[in-house]
């Protein structure tokens, strides 16, 4: 990644501070598109691991005595309750794309999409998760970094080039098990990149940069709220099951209707998840 001409937009977004916009009220029920202050973003690939109570990750059991088919990979425990997932951590590489104006889209210069009238951003999100009892997940701390991206030297591919850099920390909730919406919250830094001293895989560490870099510079931070839509196909019996690559996937809406999955909203045929998210 090349990042010539960051540091002009980093001074141009600190010395404004025109983009105090502050928490949207816009909502993404039945739209297709973010609105105002909104951005889109789409799951295109998850790397997902289970870990027991002592942070120990857990694997499949090549032994076939565990009662829940895994083992300690530390210990090499296959009782309880060394063998029981309590947590799920997860890395994902998301894509999408934020309305003009907006913290996340700050400048036409960085619109990508005319015809929207929306840049693109990439991101880096980790999230750790609990189980209940039921191994269902509920919630826990989310983090990440991410960049608002331009065309740099192929104007077929997805643009590639990370003019303003971006970091956040906050919580992620899973909706009831059955329910595939869940909510997400925190605070992002914009403008500001997370120093290599800080490792993006450490959240306390992140948490305390963001914490820090807002009380050295509010301009540079903004609260921000979400909804995520887990996609879901209909069965033969009208339930919901999870979608195979390539079939027919919907998100359910916040009154209970469904809409489509549409092709932009696949990754490699695979349905996305997708994140609303406001400011």
């Amino acid at each position: 990644m090349v990042a010539t001409g960051r540091g002009v937009v980093v001074s141009i977004l600190l010395l404004a501070g025109a983009l105090a916009l502050g928490p949207s009220l816009a909502h993404a029920q039945g739209n297709p598109a973010p609105g105002s202050n909104q951005a889109f973003l789409y799951e295109v690939s998850e790397d997902a691991v289970l870990a027991n109570s002592q942070g120990h990750l857990l694997a499949p059991d090549p032994t076939g005595t565990s009662p829940t088919k895994l083992i300690d990979t530390v210990t090499g425990s296959t009782v309880l309750p060394d063998a029981m997932p309590a947590f799920r951590n997860a890395v994902s590489a998301l894509q999408g794309y934020a309305s003009y104006p907006s913290p996340l889209c700050p400048m036409n210069a960085l619109v990508t999409n005319a015809k929207s009238d929306t840049c693109t951003l990439t991101l880096i999100g980790y999230d750790s998760v609990t189980l209940d009892q039921a191994l269902q997940p509920t919630g826990g701390a989310c983090w990440g970094t991410l960049d608002v991206v331009i065309q740099l030297d192929n104007s077929v591919d997805s643009p590639e080039w990370p003019l303003v850099p971006g970091v956040f920390y906050g919580t992620i909730t899973f909706g009831q098990a059955g329910v595939p919406i869940g909510s997400t919250t925190g605070t992002m830094v914009i403008g500001v990149p997370l120093p290599a001293s800080v490792a993006a895989t450490d959240p306390a560490a992140v948490q305390a940069f963001v914490s820090a870099t807002c009380k050295a510079a509010p301009q540079a931070c903004f609260p921000y709220s979400g909804k995520f839509r887990e996609p879901v196909g209909p069965s033969a019996v009208k339930t919901q099951y999870r979608p195979r690559r390539g079939s027919a996937a919907f998100y359910v809406l916040d009154n209970g209707t469904v809409q489509a999955v549409r092709p932009g909203e696949r990754a490699v045929g695979w349905p996305t998840v997708r994140f609303e998210v406001n400011f």
